[in-house]
């Protein structure tokens, strides 16, 4: 009912009054706080000082082993939504970096772009090297396949519930609400303008930044996933090719991916941190190819 309601209102406006109010709520997450579980393990981590483009950005880290793995959220999220990851990456050697995106958590700003993420991970590559393994999760999956091309390097890529469509979500949302041909094109001006061209929707996709790629990927989907659905990793995967393997999970959705053990044993195979759980199809995952 309430999509209904707000379908309404947005339909009831002139067309290019409706696209600003729309881009201007996308571009404004929400703060989030930090659940009182995740608490103790972001209570171990130490502050690692960043500042890009005049913003602070809360870099945390955990462990001090050789190899580093950073963990890139997405939307209207936080650093500790990665806490499931922490201890067993510690454990397996890593060096754990975590971080809030601009207009997230304790970082500064207002909104994040990948160009922000990008440059973020090259201030922490230049600091503290290259990293072995990049996570990401939902809209930070499309922000690591864009930096990895763009000069951030990495050994591995794990790409959780990703979007490969840099156009899913507003076309997912402009669906939704029934929005019509005219707003939905001053809606994608108005992101044009943004970023000063109008090339975006292809230059900023995931299946697009590949070229310069030099990771393994390793994509894992929920099949039940109502907000990112199972297509946009299905589409990576074929543009991967032998690159990459994608990983089914059932009954996880978007969000609980993160904390299930058997999702975080498994990445950690993945990367060569340990073993999988001895039978993984009972634990909810299923192998596409590889």
């Amino acid at each position: 009912m309430a999509n209904d309601s707000a379908a309404q209102q947005l339909n009831a406006m002139r067309p290019e009054v409706a696209a600003r109010l729309i881009f201007e709520s996308f571009k404004k997450p929400a703060r989030t706080a930090v659940r009182p579980a995740d608490a103790p393990v972001l209570a171990r981590a130490r502050r690692v000082p960043l500042e890009v483009d005049g913003n602070p950005v809360a870099v945390y880290q955990w462990g001090d082993g050789e190899r580093i793995a950073v963990c890139i959220h997405g939307w209207s999220a936080r650093a500790t939504d990665f806490t499931a990851f922490v201890e067993p990456l510690v454990d397996a050697g890593f060096r754990v970096l975590a971080f809030d995106n601009p207009g997230h958590g304790d970082s500064g700003g207002d909104t994040a772009t990948l160009l922000d993420i990008r440059a973020i991970l090259l201030a922490l590559q230049e600091r503290v090297g290259p990293a072995d393994t990049v996570i990401g999760h939902s809209l930070g999956v499309l922000y690591a396949f864009y930096a990895l091309n763009h000069g951030v390097a990495a050994s591995h890529l794990v790409a959780l519930s990703g979007v490969s469509d840099f156009s899913y979500l507003i076309a997912r949302y402009t669906a939704a609400m029934q929005l019509g041909d005219e707003t939905v094109g001053l809606l994608r001006r108005h992101l044009e303008q943004m970023f000063g061209r109008t090339t975006i929707w292809e230059e900023f996709s995931s299946h697009n930044n590949l070229s310069g790629l030099r990771a393994r990927v390793s994509l894992i989907h929920d099949a039940d996933d109502d907000f990112v659905e199972l297509s946009q990793s299905e589409k990576l995967a074929a543009a991967l090719g032998d690159r990459a393997g994608l990983h089914v999970t059932r009954g996880l959705g978007h969000r609980r991916i993160l904390a299930e053990p058997a999702v975080v044993s498994h990445v950690l195979n993945e990367i060569g941190g340990q073993r999988p759980p001895a039978s993984p199809a009972r634990a909810g995952i299923a192998e596409k190819g590889r």
